[in-house]
């Protein structure tokens, strides 16, 4: 019965963990992303050169 019960918060836990960590990585990809845009942005206005993607 204890093991079962042990097995199951194990789970729960490793699920809540994992949902945290794949929220923190995406928060941070955005956060990064907006960095480059603002970089290039400034970049763009201060170099006026076509920038292709």
């Amino acid at each position: 019965g204890w093991s079962k019960c042990f097995n199951l918060f194990t789970l729960i836990t490793q699920t809540i963990v994992m949902k945290l960590t794949r929220r923190l990585t995406q928060s941070c990809l955005v956060l990064i992303i907006n960095k480059l845009e603002l970089a290039k942005t400034k970049f763009t206005q201060t170099y006026p050169i076509e920038i292709t993607r």
